[in-house]
């Protein structure tokens, strides 16, 4: 269960990873076009980072609930 844990977790870093990525990206190219200021930029890149990592670690907590009711069932 452990190695299934470990895995999990490493599954989700790294498609928070790629997909925070991307998203900044866009939200670049997007604000670029508008000529934001980089503070704006950052401060927008990093609530979404933020939010994103919220709802990474309840998905987690939630799969690892289930796994640990389903070995007790």
């Amino acid at each position: 269960m452990s190695s299934y844990v470990v895995s999990l977790v490493s599954l989700y870093l790294v498609q928070l990873v790629i997909h925070s990525f991307l998203r900044i990206m866009t939200l670049h190219i997007f604000y670029s076009k508008r000529n934001l200021c980089i503070p704006t930029l950052l401060s927008l890149a990093y609530r979404y980072i933020h939010n994103t990592c919220a709802v990474v670690s309840s998905e987690i907590s939630y799969s690892i609930f289930h796994m640990q009711s389903a070995i007790n069932y």
